[in-house]
């Protein structure tokens, strides 16, 4: 293999590998609605009411992830990994204070499938309870592994080519 085709692999593998994944940082500020959203819902911390206001903005989506969210140690916020699926909103519920939900459109946010901290959730005496996601439950391939992926074939393709006419 020569020294220049064994420099673009490692390269490219330097790359694909070398692009670290951050974290994306939301506060009720960053929110698109919240829990008193609609004023007139009875009751406004209900599910059937964040239906209401989420499933009209999905065109088709469903609930993919719910958990009970338990913090480390810091009741107003905590951190979400290991994401699955393709989740396009996100919904922060405490249901005891107001407001009562808070609902992120997680692509306008420009968020790609890394880790979200939460922070700032009802500091004066509340807790987030529950974390959903919504969107579509069929995974999309990251275009670092499609990259990598299609590096290391063209490079085989390319030694292999070399060996059959040496």
């Amino acid at each position: 293999m020569s020294k220049g085709l064994f420099s673009i692999i490692v390269a490219w593998g330097v790359l694909a590998f070398g692009i670290q994944a951050y974290a994306l940082s939301l506060s009720p500020g960053d929110a698109d609605y919240n829990g008193v959203t609609n004023p007139t819902a009875t009751p406004r911390n209900s599910q059937s009411n964040i239906n209401n206001v989420i499933f009209p903005l999905m065109e088709g989506g469903e609930e993919i992830f719910t958990f009970v969210f338990t913090p480390n140690g810091d009741l107003s916020g905590g951190e979400i990994t290991d994401i699955t699926g393709v989740p396009n909103w996100l919904l922060v519920k405490d249901g005891n204070h107001t407001p009562w939900w808070y609902l992120f459109e997680l692509p306008a946010l420009d968020w790609a499938n890394e880790t979200i901290l939460l922070s700032g959730f009802w500091p004066d005496g509340g807790a987030i309870s529950h974390v959903s996601l919504y969107g579509s439950s069929a995974p999309v391939p990251e275009p670092g592994t499609l990259l990598l992926l299609g590096a290391g074939l063209l490079g085989l393709a390319l030694y292999g080519r070399k060996r059959m006419k040496g």
